[in-house]
Order: C-alpha cells, then sequence, then structure tokens
C-alpha cells in the first residue's frame, strides 16, 4: 500500500498512486465498521457514526522554526459542510458613525441579502457593533467560539477581529474565513469558502491532522478530497513535498491507515529562512485577559505573547 519517496513537482497523482490511497479508503470504511459494531454491542443506544470526519495526518522529517507558523488553508472539491453544520458570518455596520444605532436592522439587512442570493447554510449573522458591546469578556468570547462550527467575515473589517476576536479563536482554530460580500455571485463566494478545511502548523512537533473528508462521502468524494489537500502542502509546506514523511488517514476512532512513507534522508530536506514582517505592531489589547500583548505577521500568524 505505500509508496516510496521520489521527487517530484509534478501532480498529487504522481506523488501517491491512485491505487493507494483507494485502497486506504476502503481499509477504513471496512475498520469503521467493525469498531461501530464492537461498540454497538457495548452500548446498543451509540448514536450513528456513519458521518463521522476522515483526518489526513502527516508526519514531517523537519520540524519547522517558530517563524514559519501559519494556518494553510485547502480548497477541497467537496465541502465538509452538512445539514447540522452552524455557520455564523461577521459583517460590517450600516451606520458606521452612529454608536446608538441599533444592530436589528443591520442583521435583517444582511439575512434578506442572503436570502436574495439563494443562501442557506448560514446560521446566523453578527455585525461588527454587536460583536464590540456583546462579547467584550474573555468568558463571553469562548462561549462564541464553542456555539459555531465555522465563522465568515467580510474582508472590509477583517483588520479589526484579532482584536475583538481574541485568544478564544485562536486556541479554537476558529479565525473567520475572509469572504468578498460585494460579489456579484455572493453564493458562490461563500461555497467556495465553506470548501475549505484548515492545516495548522504549530511548528511544536512533527505530526499534525486535519479533515478532509467524512466517512458518508462517496469513496470517489473522498479520494479527491484528500488528493487535494496533499497536492496543496506539498506546495506550501515549509521544505514542501521533500519535507513530509509519512501521510495516514483515520476517524477519530480508528487507527491511522498509511498512504505513503518516505525513505529519503531528513538531511537534505532543505527549510528556506523565513523573514517576518509584522503588520500590526506589539501593543496592548483589553479583549484579552491581564492586558497580554499579541503580535499579527503578515502570514497571518498572531503570538499572544507570554505576561
Amino acid at each position: 500500500m505505500l509508496n516510496k519517496s521520489r521527487k517530484s513537482d509534478a501532480t498529487s497523482k504522481k506523488l501517491i498512486p491512485i491505487k493507494h490511497v483507494k485502497k486506504a479508503i476502503t481499509v477504513l470504511k471496512t475498520l469503521n465498521e467493525k469498531i461501530v459494531q464492537n461498540e454497538l454491542k457495548k452500548k446498543p443506544l451509540l448514536g450513528d457514526t456513519s458521518d463521522s470526519p476522515v483526518f489526513l495526518q502527516v508526519t514531517l522529517k523537519k520540524i519547522p522554526p517558530k517563524r514559519a507558523l501559519q494556518m494553510i488553508r485547502i480548497q477541497l472539491p467537496h465541502s465538509l459542510i452538512t445539514d447540522t453544520t452552524e455557520v455564523c458570518l461577521i459583517t460590517g455596520d450600516l451606520e458606521k458613525r452612529n454608536r446608538k444605532a441599533e444592530s436589528e436592522p443591520v442583521i435583517m439587512h444582511y439575512k434578506d441579502l442572503l436570502k436574495r442570493h439563494g443562501i442557506t447554510k448560514v446560521t446566523e449573522v453578527i455585525p461588527l457593533r454587536q460583536l464590540r458591546t456583546e462579547y467584550r469578556t474573555f468568558e463571553s468570547k469562548r462561549h462564541l467560539a464553542h456555539a459555531f462550527d465555522v465563522f465568515l467575515a467580510d474582508r472590509k473589517i477583517a483588520g479589526y477581529l484579532p482584536k475583538l476576536l481574541g485568544k478564544a479563536f485562536f486556541e479554537k482554530r476558529k479565525f473567520p474565513i475572509q469572504i468578498n460580500m460585494t460579489k456579484l455571485n455572493l453564493e458562490d463566494e461563500i461555497e467556495k469558502a465553506l470548501s475549505q478545511t484548515k492545516f495548522s502548523l504549530t511548528c511544536r512537533g512533527n505530526s499534525c491532522a486535519f479533515e478532509v473528508a467524512r466517512l458518508s462521502m462517496e469513496d470517489k468524494k473522498i479520494y479527491k478530497n484528500i488528493m487535494a489537500s496533499v497536492k496543496c502542502l506539498a506546495d506550501k509546506l515549509p521544505g514542501k513535498w521533500d519535507n513530509v514523511h509519512g501521510l495516514y488517514i483515520k476517524t477519530e476512532k480508528s487507527k491511522a491507515i498509511p498512504i505513503y512513507i518516505s525513505y529519503e534522508n531528513p538531511n537534505d530536506v532543505d527549510i528556506p529562512i523565513v523573514q517576518e514582517t509584522i503588520e500590526v505592531v506589539e501593543g496592548e489589547l483589553s479583549t484579552l485577559p491581564d492586558d497580554q500583548k499579541v503580535k499579527v505577521y503578515a502570514n497571518g500568524r498572531v503570538e499572544v505573547l507570554p505576561l
């Protein structure tokens, strides 16, 4: 099932043979069925797990330096959004200079806009002013982060969000996906945003897993999502494809099924030195506990500084 490494800048199909991935998907589904059957014997009232997430686990040969920390957004051919996914849209205000303006007219305005475009996947709309007034404490921000699965935000207000959302959103890796609310085809813009998955490069260890599919998907769709993820990582990881030691697919309860292992020498991996540019200077944020300080870098990394 495993594919020995060979250096390549070609497509993901050449990086990993199709048959390896397809066979691994079949094995994973069979393994999950056995796990479910065994659990049902112990707990007959166990809920349905047929729609469990499928994760792609990545192990690296070299751990990148801390300055390479980043969030890699991967565009998937098939969205992970389901009928039960809670999506929140954060928007700007209609009356920016009127501090006493109500949030309800803004909420209704954007809900009507979404309805006109045939968009039904957005569960709630939160204007910037409501975010400022109702979610000021760390506890309220943490509650908001837990309340929704995915956050979208108008890109015009993206610069305000690191301060307003604070540490709770970065810890949960739920920072909003930026969208262009002025797009003529707003439905496509939102669909594209909701078809993303995120790979968080922590630089603390050599292994990380992220969601790429759901077990309820057809094998072909799972395969396409995996291959799209592999191609993106091969281009964007520090050290690129040469730095990938192993790739595995798994569910929350299953063992990891290998689809790729490299036998190349880790010393051959070249990770370029990254020069960071600070976009937002170091400063205190009242939205973080104990007046902690943060730095926001050009690559999107937000660092909460120690007290």
